[in-house]
C-alpha cells in the first residue's frame, strides 16, 4: 500500500470518527426532530473567498472547491436553508462584519464614523437594499419568536462571524458615542439574532503565516496593489471588494484608478485581513470581545503535518498538497514570540495555513473537547470536534462524497433542535 493510500484511508477514519460524534448527539435529540426549527444557515468565507453573489462561484463553488459541486445547492436540495455571503475577500474583520450585516439586513454598508475616521476610508459602502441574503433576519414567526441565523465561517470567516455575533448583541459603543445616524448594528440589542456560530479551520488566535507574510513580504501592500490593478482593469470575476479605499469599482461605477494613497491607508492602518490574521492581530480582537451568551459554539480543525524524525518540528504530509509550503513553515517557526505565545506542539501541528491550536477555540474562552462530552450543551461555551487528521485547510469544504455532506447536516440538526440544551 502506498503512503498516499495510507494517508487517504487515515483521513475517511478520521472523518468517520468526527461524524460518529456528530451523528451520536444527533441521536441525543431525535425525539425532537418533529419540532426542530429550520434556521437559516449563513456560511462567511475567508480570505479571497467569495459567496453565491461572486461570478467566480459560478466557474469553483468556494464552499464545496474540493469537487466543485456547490455546498449550498447540494444541502438545499435535502432540505435545509442555506446561503454563503459574499464579504470583502481582503477585508478586516471589522469590515467584513459590516458587510454581513448590510446583507442580511438588505441596508447600505456602514463601516461606522468613528471606524472609517481613524482608517481613513469611506464610511459607506455597497448599497444591498432590495438584495437582502435572506429575507427574514431580525423578523419573528407566527408565535413571536427571533428567526435566528446559523454562522459557518470558513478561515477568516471564523473571526468575521465571531466579531459579527459580539456586535450585533453588546454593540459598538464607540460609534454609538460618535453620534448623529448611528447604524442599527452598532447600537446591540440583538443577541438573539444568532442561534449558533460554527468555525471551520478558523485562526481564532492567528497564525504566524500571517506574522510572516506582513514582515517578510509586505503583504498588505501587495494586497492593495492586486485590489487596485484589478479595480483598474474592470474584472467583474475577481472582486476584491475594497472601494471604501478607492481601490476596487463598485458596481455601475467606472474603472478605478490608480490609487496610492488608498493602498497606504489599507496597509499601514491595520484595517485590513492580514493584520487580523498576525498573532498579535488576533489577541486584541480577542481582548475586545467573547462568545456570547445565548449562542451556541462549535469548531472543526484539521491537521496535515506530522513530526519531524527528532520530534521538534511538524513536516507536512501528502494531504497538504499545494500547501505543503506554508505548513512547513508553520511547523518549522518554533520558541517564545514577542507576544508571549510558545509556538510549541499544537501551534506547530497545522493544516498549512492555520495551527491546530488556533483553530480549537479562542484562547482564554470556556470551552469543552467533544470527545470527553457528556449531556446536554450550553450556550456561550465552545465545543471542540476531534481534529481531523489527514486533511489540509480547505478538506472540509468538499462537498461531492455524502460523507462531507452528512457532516454539515448532521451540525445543523444539533444547532436546529428545539429542545432544552442547556444544563439545568
Amino acid at each position: 500500500m502506498t503512503k498516499r493510500n495510507i494517508f487517504k484511508r487515515a483521513a475517511s477514519l478520521l472523518l468517520a470518527l468526527v461524524l460518529v460524534f456528530s451523528a451520536g448527539v444527533s441521536l441525543a435529540f431525535a425525539d425532537a426532530k418533529a419540532d426542530s426549527y429550520k434556521y437559516p444557515c449563513i456560511f462567511v468565507h475567508g480570505i479571497l473567498g467569495y459567496g453565491d453573489n461572486d461570478k467566480l462561484n459560478s466557474v469553483t463553488p468556494y464552499w464545496g472547491m474540493q469537487y466543485k459541486e456547490d455546498l449550498m445547492k447540494s444541502l438545499n436540495a435535502r432540505g435545509y436553508d442555506c446561503h454563503a455571503a459574499s464579504v470583502g475577500p481582503l477585508s478586516s474583520a471589522w469590515d467584513r462584519a459590516c458587510e454581513l450585516y448590510a446583507q442580511l439586513a438588505g441596508t447600505v454598508v456602514d463601516y461606522g464614523v468613528a471606524h472609517s475616521a481613524e482608517h481613513h476610508h469611506e464610511r459607506y459602502g455597497r448599497s444591498y437594499v432590495g438584495k437582502a441574503l435572506i429575507d427574514t433576519f431580525g423578523k419573528t414567526d407566527k408565535n413571536g419568536n427571533i428567526i435566528k441565523i446559523n454562522l459557518f465561517g470558513h478561515s477568516f470567516g471564523g473571526a468575521t462571524t465571531r466579531l459579527f455575533t459580539y456586535i450585533l448583541a453588546n454593540g459598538a459603543p464607540e460609534e454609538v458615542a460618535a453620534g448623529g445616524d448611528v447604524s442599527e448594528f452598532f447600537k446591540g440589542g440583538k443577541g438573539d439574532y444568532v442561534n449558533s456560530v460554527i468555525s471551520i479551520a478558523a485562526p481564532h488566535n492567528g497564525t504566524v503565516s500571517g506574522n510572516v507574510g506582513i514582515a517578510v513580504y509586505h503583504g498588505e501592500y501587495i494586497a492593495a496593489m492586486i485590489a487596485n490593478i484589478a479595480g483598474m482593469a474592470g474584472s467583474n470575476y475577481l472582486d476584491l471588494k475594497l472601494d471604501q479605499f478607492g481601490l476596487t469599482r463598485a458596481p455601475g461605477e467606472g474603472r478605478a484608478s490608480f490609487n496610492l494613497c488608498g493602498i497606504l491607508n489599507y496597509a499601514l492602518s491595520n484595517d485590513n485581513c492580514l493584520y487580523d490574521l498576525t498573532l498579535h492581530g488576533a489577541q486584541e480582537l480577542n481582548a475586545k470581545i467573547g462568545a456570547v451568551e445565548n449562542v451556541y459554539y462549535f469548531s472543526y480543525a484539521c491537521c496535515g503535518t506530522e513530526p519531524s524524525a527528532d520530534g521538534r518540528f511538524q513536516n507536512p504530509t501528502d494531504a497538504l498538497g499545494s500547501m505543503a509550503g506554508t505548513g512547513w513553515l508553520i511547523g518549522h517557526i518554533a520558541g517564545i514570540t514577542v507576544d508571549g505565545v510558545k509556538l510549541e506542539g499544537d501551534w506547530l501541528r497545522n493544516d498549512g495555513a492555520v495551527p491546530v491550536k488556533s483553530a480549537l477555540y479562542p484562547e482564554g474562552e470556556k470551552h469543552e473537547f467533544i470527545v470527553d462530552h457528556k449531556g446536554a450543551y450550553e450556550r456561550g461555551v465552545w465545543y471542540v470536534y476531534p481534529v481531523v487528521e489527514n486533511a489540509n485547510h480547505s478538506t472540509l469544504l468538499g462537498s461531492k462524497t455524502e460523507s462531507y455532506i452528512d457532516l454539515y447536516m448532521n451540525q445543523i440538526d444539533i444547532v436546529n433542535a428545539k429542545v432544552k440544551q442547556e444544563k439545568v
